[in-house]
């Protein structure tokens, strides 16, 4: 029972970083949370899946709270 407990877990992380990649922007974790929250992803589980993604270059981490697409990149003046 534990596998089906981590392959759906695994499916709403996916899910999460699927829709930061989408985004062309800078996401708050705020707005991170509030999508976290539609897939029923509790808010210290939501903190885990973000840190993961990071070390695993899924998304990029700009600063405390702010995260984006590892493809987004900002302007240069």
């Amino acid at each position: 029972m534990e596998g089906y407990v981590d392959s759906y877990n695994d499916m709403k992380e996916k899910a999460l970083i699927k829709y930061i990649n989408s985004l062309d922007r800078v996401v708050r974790r705020k707005e991170i949370q509030m999508k976290a929250d539609l897939l029923l992803i509790p808010s210290r589980t939501l903190s885990d899946m973000l840190k993961r993604s990071v070390e695993g270059r899924q998304i990029k981490r700009l600063g405390q709270g702010l995260y984006t697409s590892v493809d987004f990149k900002l302007p240069s003046f």
